[in-house]
């Protein structure tokens, strides 16, 4: 069995007792489940932040893929919710962030509201997908729709336009970066200047291997709810990880972390056009 599966099974049990000693420490950092009475004193170091301090220390530099996954653990706090199963290198990875002082989002005010509303992709998202490929919009009833693909790499190029009287249209194949989709309902004397009507969004186009990391989170979510929210939070995809949030557990680290996601995606929705 594996160090993980024992950590994870041993936070199934509600454990007291005295902090460990440094050779303790010491000795479960360097000989981890080697160490006599390993699950008893792995589910302490899990759940006192002290010793987790003293270990985290003593592990040093090897321990850099170990400790995203403990700091997971223990955002679960006695309950069997993440270490299922292994998880990927390049998911401990992400899960560094775990591992520093909480991100600093703010509450932002909404920006002017506009008639043009965007359906697909979710706006609460900052980054698409391999797998979006349409565009879908409510613009108020107007027949005519004018659609503006820009890539924002520097300078401005225009990538497609597509004009309508339809609510939807396809996205063109986008290399990985930074977009804006502006969307306005069409006027035969007007252009793409000036309009109070215009809604503006920018999205990130992820890889190819970015979006299958997404797909990873989406279907590892009812084993490690956890670890899938923070890697979408990682991949920009805030409303996907806050719709997570109802499987995460009610303790006081993991409400830190749930009011993280929270205002990233608050502050997404407030101006999408950022």
């Amino acid at each position: 069995m594996s160090m993980f599966m024992k950590f994870d099974r041993a936070l199934s049990v509600a454990v007291d007792g005295e902090c460990l000693s440094v050779d303790q420490l010491t000795e479960l950092a360097e000989i981890g489940k080697r160490t006599g009475d390993f699950d008893h004193k792995i589910t302490h170091v899990a759940s006192c932040s002290h010793c987790f301090s003293l270990y985290r220390e003593f592990r040093g530099v090897e321990a850099a893929r170990t400790e995203p996954m403990l700091g997971v653990l223990r955002l679960s706090a006695g309950k069997a919710l993440e270490g299922a199963a292994k998880l990927p290198i390049w998911v401990a990875e992400m899960l560094q962030v775990l591992r520093g002082p909480l991100p600093s989002h703010t509450y932002r005010a909404a920006a002017q509201a506009s008639s043009v509303q965007l359906l697909n992709p979710i706006v609460g998202n900052r980054a698409i997908t391999r797998d979006e490929r349409t565009i879908r919009w409510d613009a108020g009833g107007a027949a005519n729709v004018d659609v503006l693909i820009e890539r924002m790499n520097g300078t401005i190029q225009p990538i497609a336009i597509t004009a309508g009287n339809g609510d939807s249209a396809d996205l063109p194949d986008l290399a990985p970066g930074r977009y804006r989709i502006r969307i306005r309902p069409q006027a035969d004397d007007s252009d793409w200047l000036g309009s109070g009507n215009e809604a503006e969004f920018c999205f990130e186009a992820l890889s190819v291997a970015d979006s299958d990391r997404v797909r990873w989170a989406h279907n590892a979510a009812a084993a490690t709810p956890v670890a899938a929210s923070i890697v979408l939070y990682n991949l920009g995809r805030y409303a996907d990880a806050v719709d997570m949030l109802d499987r995460w557990p009610d303790t006081e680290e993991a409400n830190n972390w749930r009011f993280v996601l929270e205002a990233a995606h608050q502050d997404r929705l407030a101006d999408p056009s950022r």
